[in-house]
């Protein structure tokens, strides 16, 4: 399955640890939503700063965040820039934040629908 026909997220596992509390549900999208952004802010400023410790921090707190709601495309991409920023290797990291800002945005779009 290519990466386009793969869902944002995958709610099974945390609709099940959270069963009956939709409202629980509910808060933690709308802290993701606080917080993505933010995340990706320091993400953006890092990596435009050529700061491999701030891209490695705030890619490590999104793939977090992304953990939650099983956002394996997002959080794959996180992991990757997460990698580039400990090992300070800067080839791809305008693209990758790219690819991962466009995937985050799906995330958000997905996890509105609930």
């Amino acid at each position: 399955m290519s990466d386009e026909q793969r869902k944002p997220a995958d709610l099974t596992d945390l609709l099940e640890d959270l069963a009956g509390q939709e409202g629980a549900i509910k808060d933690l999208i709308g802290q993701f939503n606080l917080d993505a952004p933010r995340y990706l802010q320091h993400l953006r400023q890092a990596a435009g700063e050529g700061d491999g410790r701030g891209v490695e921090q705030a890619a490590h707190r999104l793939k977090s965040l992304l953990g939650i709601f099983q956002a394996m495309p997002a959080y794959e991409l996180a992991e990757s820039l997460e990698e580039c920023g400990r090992r300070n290797t800067w080839g791809e990291v305008s693209f990758l934040v790219a690819e991962f800002s466009a995937e985050l945005d799906r995330v958000r779009d997905y996890l509105d629908q609930f």
